[in-house]
């Protein structure tokens, strides 16, 4: 019978037995591993669910508020209104404002990437003027200062 095992394992017909070895120290070492992901994990779980809570009451506050308060949007031109002032054969008056006559300015043409701040800088030198650009063009300008490409706006006179 082992002549006939030998035999096999000369051809290669039976895989070989492997050895066996101690692996209880690398599992030991990939247990404590996994253990340590595990909880980071649940601290992720836990601070998510928390942000979730977080959110949901925030967003209670919101709808509370926004219900409770009567607000009037404020209404901004649109980008045809605006840029139709600015198109051949139009006033240059249907641009300008009443208090913005009075002051005196030039108009400006926004063109891509233009903010309030780099208008000020580029036409007085300075970011200081972002407030009287703001000022002549009140009712133009859109919350945080949005404004857009085509867009029309008077400069004041420094």
């Amino acid at each position: 019978m082992d002549a006939c095992r030998n035999l096999q394992n000369e051809l290669g017909l039976t895989p070989p037995v492997p050895e066996s070895r101690d692996n209880s120290s690398e599992l030991a070492m990939r247990n404590a591993e996994l253990n340590a992901v595990k909880s980071k994990m649940m601290e992720y779980v836990e601070a998510n669910r928390k942000l979730k809570k977080d959110n949901e009451e925030l967003m209670k506050r919101l709808t509370s508020s926004s219900s409770s308060s009567a607000r009037t949007p404020t209404a901004y031109p649109s980008r045809e209104s605006t840029s139709a002032a600015a198109r051949p054969g139009t006033s240059s008056t249907a641009v300008s404002s009443g208090s913005v006559s009075s002051v005196g300015g030039t108009e400006y043409k926004v063109v891509r990437g233009d903010t309030l701040t780099k208008i000020s800088r580029k036409h007085y030198g300075s970011a200081s003027y972002v407030g009287k650009i703001r000022e002549a063009n009140k009712g133009r300008i859109g919350p945080n200062d949005a404004i857009y490409a085509g867009q029309t706006l008077i400069l004041p006179a420094k």
